[in-house]
């Protein structure tokens, strides 16, 4: 089917520099986007409940851990994985990042958003505004 629509012109430039940057095309992003709206069932996450990595003690009370520790922790429960820097990453990141003002924050959400794109993984998050910038970001509330 072949239908037209009006898109402003400075939506269409962000499309087309997003659909370069992640080597695809315009209508790619439209669908995909079309495709989420419709079904968004199959975007949902489970609502089974996980459970949260518990670390023993053999005298509860006294284990302290520091960051590292609970990270390692963490990593342990099989939950959590190291994933590598994705190639392509640099034009997804520099187009997260080529708004005017520049801020530690924008940096830092973008890099996420970027290395989300570039892997082909989903991007978690509270942050309202981090979801908003990554299309297949999923907002936790």
């Amino acid at each position: 089917m072949r239908t037209t629509i009006d898109i402003p012109d400075e939506t269409y430039r962000e499309l087309k520099i997003r659909a370069a940057m992640q080597g695809t095309t315009v209508r790619k992003i439209i669908l995909d986007g079309l495709a989420g709206t419709l079904r968004p069932a199959e975007a949902a996450i489970s609502r089974s409940k996980l459970p949260f990595p518990v670390v023993r003690s053999r005298k509860p009370g006294s284990l302290q851990l520091g960051e590292e520790g609970v990270y390692e922790a963490f990593l342990e429960t099989r939950r959590a994985q190291w994933n590598e820097e994705p190639e392509g990453i640099d034009p997804v990141f520099c187009g997260f990042t080529s708004r005017d003002e520049a801020s530690t924050k924008q940096w830092a959400e973008g890099y996420l958003a970027a290395f989300s794109v570039a892997a082909r993984m989903r991007l978690v998050t509270f942050d309202r505004a981090l979801a908003a910038s990554c299309r297949q970001a999923l907002l936790l509330a």
